[in-house]
Parts: structure tokens; C-alpha cells; sequence
């Protein structure tokens, strides 16, 4: 009860609520303030404590911030020219609160010790494993009890939590040497959140989840004398996937599998729909007509909604790369991929073989950068993808934690 209690109240619960918030906060309008800054601020109280508790600030860090920072600059740099709507400013100070907060928490959250991050993927498990059973509630009784989406059709962000968590909990019951009981509960979690993922009727969540899913099998086997030989743990998938089959069949018996079907054919045959395959080519178009048109500094943040459909609203080209280039031109993609190649020069210098947990955590976190690297690239924009970020960051937490390098500022 005092492990549960502590974990409630820690850090790594507070950036989880930060980071999911979107999924659940209507059910709180009532409260003074928005929940999402609440979490904000509480994470940043955290941080803010463990730092002068420990006031350690390692290069590595230092050159991450530098580098997000420039993307920050070259940001209120295109603001300058932008179209002057309301919709520019705010996404500029979205993405310096959400986005870059997000990167910086991650940076100075899980720092100094592994403990950390296992601790944080363990919390984002329970809050997305109690996610997916509202959701799963709500598909039977909606309008009966919380909302966390599923009926309004606004579910991406509960995709990808349960998506992640789809992830770490497969990688944990694969690469691990915990506890039997330990693994029922990855299993059980790991089949509530795919009945979450599966009623969102989220096409790339799944097919990313997949594609990530079929990554851990090719890890977890070995070729040795031109023969194949899989981890005793890897044979569970099979029942999984009969689950899986059992619990489809299920859906399409009550009707559930329509909304899937639906978002199918929308996707093949819709003209002008910013979810359908078409739609999206024209914002692919579209994005691609802002780059030619000012390839070297772009048209501005924000400016694709303008350009696209004349409002001020959010509207994105569906791929964070297009929406950069469009927007910022080359100077904006050349500092999004410094910080991308960056932390993949960190993440690629990290001995995953010291131990089965340290190997799990490496697995895990590479498997979510996969599956939110596919996420970024269908939906969602600078802001809406702050967790994105929060992985970015994480990474290079990870990595200092392995004390690849002493220095300190």
C-alpha cells in the first residue's frame, strides 16, 4: 500500500497525467484549472526539487536543451513572418509549454538513476491500463460514466497510450526474469489494452503496435546453426493472437467492427476529409506546394492552416516532417533532425547487455520510438506530439544513467 501510495504521489505519475491529460480532462471541467497545467506545474515542482537536491547538470543535457532551443528560436524566428492569426501565436506558446516542457522534464526526471524510468513506464502502464478499461466501459454504457473519447471520435491520444503500453507491457513479459505473477499482470494489462486499441479503431496505432510487435519477435530469436530458435516467452504471442482473433470476431457479432470498416473505406474513398487517404494527399500537396514555394525559411508557424483551408484553426499536414518544412523550411527540418541524430548517437552508445532489466528498458524504449516515429508521421502536430519529445528526452536520460560520461557543467 505505501509502494502504490508513493507512486501516486511521485513525479513519474505527475508527467504521466501531463503527458495523457488531453485523453481524460473533459471530464473535469469543473475544475478552476486546466488539468493539463496542473500536472505541468506539479511535475515541474518535482524537478525543481530534485535538482536542489542534487544540482547536477550534465553536458549531454546542456547540449539537448541547446538543441531543442534552436528549434524554439527558429520557431519565434518564422513567427515574424507568419500570417498574423491567432492560431500562430498559439501554437508557438503550445509548443514551448507542451513540446519543449515535455523534452526538458523527461531530461532532468529520469536522470541519475534507471530506477526512474522503469518506475515511469511502469506508472504510464496503470494509468493507460485504467484508461483502456474506461474506455472499454464506455463503448458498453456511454454517456454512463467517464469519457476518455471514444465516442466523440477524438482518439488519438488514447491510441497511443494504450499503443505504448502495448509495447511495454509485451516487452516486459518477453525480456524479463521477474516473477510469474509479475507477468500475469503485464498479460492481463497487455489484453485490456488491446481491446482499448482495437475499439478506437485507430488504423496507424494498430498497424504501428504491429510492426513494433513483429520487431520484438525478430529480437527475441536467434539464428545458430542455420537453425531458429525463439525465447520460451515469444511462444505466448501465439495465444495472444488467438485472443486477438477471438475478441475481433467478437466486435464484428455486436456491430463494434462497423466504425472500423467505416474509417476503412473513408480512408479509400473520401474526397476531402482531412482522416481519409485523398484528404491527406492534398495535404501532402499542399505542404509539399508551401516548401517549393519558400524552401529555405518556410511560410511561417501555423501558416498551413491558413494556407490549406483559410482558417485559423488547427490544421496540420498529418507528418510532423511536412508540417516543419512547410512552415519553417529547411532551416526548421535541419534543426528537428540534429536533435533526432543526436539522440540516436546517444541511444546507439548504450551497452544493453549489462542485465535483463537494463535489456528490457532498451528494447521498450526503442520499440515506442518506433511506434511514435510511425505515429508522428500520420498524425498529429508539433504540439499535439509532445510525447514525442518526452521519448526524445528520455532517451538522453537514459543514456547519462548508463554514466557514459562524468561531466558535468
Amino acid at each position: 500500500m505505501k509502494k502504490l501510495i508513493q507512486m501516486i504521489f511521485s513525479g513519474e505519475m505527475y508527467f504521466t497525467l501531463f503527458l495523457t491529460a488531453g485523453i481524460f480532462k473533459s471530464n473535469f471541467n469543473w475544475f478552476p484549472l486546466d488539468i493539463t497545467i496542473l500536472f505541468f506545474i506539479l511535475t515541474a515542482i518535482v524537478i525543481l526539487k530534485r535538482l536542489f537536491l542534487k544540482p547536477k547538470i550534465y553536458i549531454a543535457q546542456f547540449f539537448a536543451i541547446l538543441l531543442m532551443l534552436l528549434i524554439v528560436a527558429l520557431m519565434l524566428l518564422t513567427y515574424t513572418y507568419a500570417p498574423k492569426t491567432s492560431y500562430a501565436l498559439t501554437k508557438t506558446v503550445s509548443f514551448i509549454i507542451f513540446s519543449f516542457g515535455s523534452f526538458v522534464f523527461s531530461l532532468f526526471l529520469f536522470s541519475y538513476n534507471l530506477k526512474k524510468i522503469q518506475k515511469f513506464f511502469e506508472v504510464f502502464v496503470l494509468v493507460s491500463t485504467l484508461l483502456s478499461i474506461i474506455a472499454i466501459i464506455e463503448y458498453f454504457y456511454p454517456n454512463q460514466f467517464l469519457s476518455v473519447g471514444l465516442n466523440t471520435g477524438i482518439v488519438i491520444g488514447l491510441a497511443r497510450a494504450v499503443g505504448i503500453s502495448c509495447i511495454i507491457n509485451l516487452s516486459y513479459f518477453l525480456i524479463s526474469n521477474k516473477e510469474i505473477r509479475i507477468k500475469i499482470l503485464c498479460l492481463s494489462s497487455l489484453l485490456l489494452n488491446i481491446s482499448a486499441l482495437i475499439l478506437t479503431a485507430s488504423r496507424m496505432a494498430i498497424i504501428s503496435v504491429v510492426i513494433s510487435w513483429i520487431l520484438l519477435i525478430f529480437l527475441s530469436t536467434k539464428i545458430k546453426n542455420k537453425k531458429i530458435y525463439v525465447d520460451k516467452n515469444t511462444k505466448i504471442i501465439v495465444p495472444i493472437f488467438i485472443f486477438v482473433i477471438a475478441f475481433t470476431i467478437y466486435l464484428y457479432i455486436i456491430g463494434a467492427f462497423d466504425k472500423i470498416l467505416f474509417r476503412t473505406t473513408v480512408l479509400i474513398n473520401e474526397s476531402n476529409g482531412g482522416t481519409s487517404l485523398n484528404g491527406r494527399f492534398d495535404r501532402y500537396e499542399t505542404a509539399l506546394h508551401m516548401f517549393i514555394d519558400k524552401p529555405i525559411f518556410g511560410n511561417g508557424i501555423g501558416s498551413f492552416s491558413y494556407v490549406y483551408g483559410g482558417v485559423t484553426a488547427s490544421e496540420y499536414p498529418h507528418n510532423i516532417f511536412l508540417e516543419v518544412i512547410s512552415e519553417m523550411g529547411l532551416i526548421g527540418l535541419i534543426g528537428l533532425l540534429f536533435l533526432i541524430m543526436y539522440v540516436i548517437y546517444r541511444y546507439i552508445k548504450i551497452n544493453t547487455d549489462k542485465s535483463y532489466e537494463t535489456m528490457k528498458l532498451s528494447v521498450s524504449i526503442l520499440l515506442i520510438s518506433l511506434f511514435l516515429f510511425l505515429s508522428v508521421n500520420s498524425s498529429g502536430d508539433l504540439v499535439e506530439n509532445r510525447i514525442f519529445f518526452a521519448i526524445l528526452g528520455l532517451i538522453i536520460s537514459y543514456s547519462i544513467s548508463f554514466r557514459l560520461d562524468d561531466k558535468k557543467l
